[in-house]
């Protein structure tokens, strides 16, 4: 749980809107307070509750459904209406935006102050943001994307329609990480990123020579 985990691009987390997400099977909801900087509070009503995504997001604070209780970012509870207000708290988790990323920490020990980061390798561009919801355990879904040798087999009408069969599947493990290559080849290049990011570098084109 120790580790920082991307939950949403930047994007899609609009000014008065809110995403829930589930993490380590706990319901989680993230939102912007008033100063624009997102938050991630825990998906329940300290009241009844309810779950929080059901409500609306006014002026930097999620607005319960049930009673109209409003928490701002750190999971403090800023207004009951119909009684008077008390401290109650539900809880947050440390959550940080960074290079059209929005990240939390999950864990119990003290954020790591270092900071991951998604950006593509230089001379690459980002052209789509694309988010799947897919019912497999993250854990299979990370030894299939490292596992590199099923690709002539498995991806034979996409990307890897053409390629043979690896003779042999490279290791290394650098400072930021294990890393994958696919034989003699530098068109596939797997990094894997503690600890559910993995960064492919796939050239679907051969190389040609430039004239004119």
């Amino acid at each position: 749980k120790n580790f920082w985990y991307p939950v949403a691009f930047s994007s899609d987390l609009k000014e008065d809107t809110m995403l829930p997400i589930d993490c380590f099977e706990k319901p989680w909801v993230i939102f912007r307070g008033k100063d624009g900087k997102p938050g991630c509070v825990q998906n329940t009503c300290a009241h009844r509750a309810c779950p929080l995504h059901l409500g609306s997001v006014k002026e930097g604070r999620i607005q319960c459904p049930y009673h109209g209780w409003e928490y701002s970012t750190d999971g403090k509870c800023q207004k009951m209406p119909s009684t008077r207000l008390l401290d109650v708290r539900i809880r947050s988790l440390p959550c940080f935006e960074n290079e059209g990323m929005v990240w939390i920490w999950a864990g119990d020990a003290p954020p790591s102050a270092t900071i991951p980061s998604l950006l593509p390798p230089p001379g690459f561009k980002i052209h789509a943001e694309i988010v799947m919801e897919l019912p497999v355990e993250h854990g299979l879904l990370l030894d299939n994307l490292l596992d590199l040798a099923h690709a002539p087999f498995t991806h034979t009408s996409t990307f890897a329609k053409g390629w043979s069969v690896p003779s042999l599947v490279k290791f290394l493990t650098p400072s930021s990480g294990l890393q994958r290559l696919l034989g003699s080849l530098s068109k596939l290049i797997w990094n894997f990123v503690l600890p559910c990011m993995v960064l492919s570098t796939i050239g679907i084109s051969k190389p040609g020579k430039l004239e004119g």
